[in-house]
């Protein structure tokens, strides 16, 4: 299938969905969402051809909020705002629908809406790393799928983490994620109850997959865990950091490609990051 012809499968997804289905959330009428489909269309395939290839990592990738009305509607013209915002700091993507963003909240056409959003929104002025969370890999890998169709620049997916999982079954939920799509993906690990994935299992999924080119953190005391990850990679397999860029100072010495924060601290991360990274 080509992607004019994925991408009008999903044009018929969406307007085929009514307002109750999506709990009343989504506050446009059929032929508003058919108009936005056509609009991130007519650039998103020229986006993604320009960016998964050359799409870096060096700085600050803010995770932008899901804005709620009062009655838990998503409301789009803020998250346009927020939007808007993100794309007028020192910024090098944004990212969402992520935990910050609340996305376990969301439906699914909510999170497929949220992205395409983002990629007409943001309209080229920075790049859009969608995160792609789902219960199953066959739903990861759709959603996953449907971000490269309108655009994204790269995906993100956070580790399955409800109950215990080794190594080897990791493996074969993100081979099937990244067999479905072209575009870079950072793999994200939270793993409270436990230990994150180990190095061996980054260089093995990098060799299965080359497209699979960042891992984000989220734990403390980790400067020698990414040096551990940059030597066995070559460098090939960038790390990020979460927990709210707390370690920047430390892990930019480190060698850390950047940092996942809140929207809400991204400009002022985004100068300690860059004046370290100068040495100052």
């Amino acid at each position: 299938m080509t992607a004019n012809e994925s991408f009008r499968d999903l044009q018929k997804y969406l307007a085929s969905f009514s307002l109750e289905e999506s709990s009343s959330r989504l506050e446009v009428n059929r032929q508003d969402r058919l108009n936005w489909v056509d609009s991130v269309f007519a650039h998103g395939t020229l986006l993604t051809m320009t960016t998964k290839q050359t799409f870096n990592i060096d700085g600050i990738i803010p995770i932008i909020p899901t804005p709620f009305d009062a009655v838990q509607s998503v409301d789009w013209s803020a998250l346009c705002s927020l939007l808007d915002f993100a794309c007028a700091i020192d910024v090098c993507a944004v990212c969402l629908p992520a935990y910050a963003s609340e996305y376990y909240k969301l439906s699914d056409a909510e999170r497929r809406e949220t992205i395409a959003k983002a990629v007409e929104q943001s309209d080229l002025r920075v790049p859009v790393v969608a995160q792609a969370n789902a219960g199953s890999a066959v739903h990861t890998a759709e959603l996953a799928r449907f971000a490269q169709d309108v655009g994204a620049a790269a995906v993100s997916v956070a580790a399955p983490r409800r109950f215990a999982i080794e190594e080897k079954d990791l493996l074969r939920h993100f081979d099937r994620v990244l067999s479905a799509i072209d575009l870079p993906l950072a793999l994200q690990d939270f793993n409270p109850g436990g230990p994150t994935i180990s190095t061996s299992f980054i260089t093995e999924l990098h060799r299965q997959h080359p497209h699979f080119r960042w891992v984000k953190l989220e734990e403390p005391l980790m400067a020698a865990r990414v040096a551990s990850i940059l030597d066995a990679t070559h460098g090939e397999v960038g790390v990020l950091e979460g927990w709210g860029g707390m370690y920047v100072l430390e892990l930019v010495a480190a060698g850390i490609s950047g940092v996942m924060p809140s929207l809400s601290v991204a400009d002022l991360l985004a100068r300690v990051f860059r004046l370290a990274k100068e040495g100052k």
